[in-house]
């Protein structure tokens, strides 16, 4: 989603590390899909003061410093 947190603190990456076996069926009322894998899983989600991804930024950025902005969002 351009207009996404994930869009502005990836600075719109192209690419995650899609490495896990787990992910969400079901989103919580009041949440927005704003990432999402090539095969349609649900990669990133977000609200007014939430940002949730399914992938690992602190492991990226080193490869893509695009993902340093995520990183630091989240450990604001």
């Amino acid at each position: 989603n351009p207009g996404s947190k994930i869009a502005k603190y990836t600075n719109h990456a192209d690419a995650v590390n899609t490495l896990h076996h787990q992910a969400i069926k079901d989103l919580a009322p009041g949440l927005e899909v704003t990432a999402r894998s090539e095969d349609g899983i649900i990669e990133g989600v977000e609200a007014e003061d939430i940002l949730a991804v399914q992938w690992h930024p602190e492991r990226m950025w080193r490869g893509d410093r695009n993902h340093l902005g995520t990183f630091a969002w989240l450990v604001e």
